[in-house]
């Protein structure tokens, strides 16, 4: 889809198009719960934020960051919530590393860990068979997966790597600041209806998952 996509248009016109439909479809969303101006003043709080903190290491967190800024409000809120987002992502991924696992065993705990069965989400993410068969029964043989299930030592392992990842935040919190409380009530509100809408997946074991 990739390749057929880059023979039709160049990659900056498809990201280009990209942004401009999904503020368009997040106006039609969100619109009469938030007019302009109180989503441009919660983006403009996002942009500070993201614009405040250091992208060494985050390497999807900071390429987002180098998108050109769009006028659209609500195309400001998505790339800014977006950049929140990844910039999470990558710190996940980092703590993942730093606790010795491959892609395919950390998908397999986080599958877990949010409630799915052993294959249920990590099967879509086309690992050969054998590779993730031999992903499973390493956790296993660790000790962190008994019965498709976490165990207590599992459990604990995964816990600890949620943990990392939040501490990873703290300076884009403090970026935040004083207003995060109201950042949070008005995105979680938005958010809601963004499910109620079918924008975002309605299983939150997904959106858990990312």
């Amino acid at each position: 889809m990739w390749t057929d996509g880059c023979a039709k248009l160049a990659p900056r016109q498809m990201v280009a198009l990209r942004s401009q439909a999904t503020a368009a479809s997040l106006r039609d969303t969100i619109g009469f719960l938030a007019g302009e101006d109180a989503v441009a003043a919660v983006a403009a709080v996002l942009e500070h934020a993201i614009d405040d903190v250091d992208a060494a290491g985050r390497i999807l967190f900071a390429a987002l960051r180098a998108q050109p800024r769009m006028t659209d409000p609500y195309g400001r809120l998505w790339r800014a919530a977006a950049a929140v987002r990844e910039h999470r992502g990558d710190s996940h991924l980092a703590a993942c590393v730093a606790a010795g696992l491959d892609p395919v065993r950390m998908g397999v705990l986080s599958e877990v860990w949010v409630g799915y069965q052993v294959g249920e989400y990590t099967a879509t993410r086309a690992w050969p068979g054998s590779t993730h068969t031999a992903a499973v029964a390493r956790l296993e043989a660790d000790g962190m997966l008994a019965d498709g299930q976490l165990t207590d030592a599992g459990k604990a392992f995964r816990d600890t790597i949620e943990a990392a990842t939040d501490r990873a935040q703290d300076a884009l919190l403090a970026a935040v600041g004083d207003d995060l409380d109201a950042v949070v009530e008005q995105t979680d509100a938005w958010s809601q209806r963004c499910v109620e809408a079918g924008a975002f997946p309605p299983d939150i074991r997904k959106r858990a998952a990312g």
